[in-house]
């Protein structure tokens, strides 16, 4: 079942049927795909990004089980407004380098968090907090 939402907060209440019972499996958001073979796909806007989630129908409990990954793939580049560092862990006690104003970024990953992994036009990664992608790249797409 598709409830639209004010722009797009879309919801889809996705059911079970047996023959006799009618069951809510789960509750999805944004963009869902079903290509037939009991996975669903979820595009989400993450802010400037989509993220892509995948749900795996359960036979036993009749549920949709979330795939949760270690890693969301960004692929969005960005030009830096001032220069910061990227750091070697998400801890972010140790730079790797300080990327120059005006540099190219390709904002590789998300953590699923706040943390984000850059790779910098002389081919050095690492990570810097969402905070850091709001006060030092005004060209990401954010959405309002």
């Amino acid at each position: 079942m598709h409830t639209p939402g004010p722009s797009d907060d879309d919801e889809y209440r996705i059911y079970w049927y047996d023959g006799k019972t009618i069951r809510e499996m789960g509750l999805l958001r944004r963009w869902p795909s079903f290509p037939g073979n009991g996975i669903v796909y979820v595009d989400d806007w993450a802010g400037f990004w989509k993220r892509m989630d995948k749900y795996v129908l359960n036979k036993q409990t009749r549920k949709l089980d979330h795939v949760k990954q270690p890693f969301y793939y960004v692929g969005v580049t960005g030009t830096v407004d001032s220069s910061i560092p990227i750091y070697a862990a998400t801890d972010m006690k140790t730079p790797v380098a300080n990327l120059l104003p005006k540099s190219a970024v390709l904002i590789l990953l998300n953590d699923g968090k706040e943390n984000y992994l850059l790779k910098s036009t002389t081919g050095l990664v690492g990570w810097v907090k969402e905070d850091t992608l709001n006060r030092h790249f005004s060209d990401l797409p954010w959405a309002d």
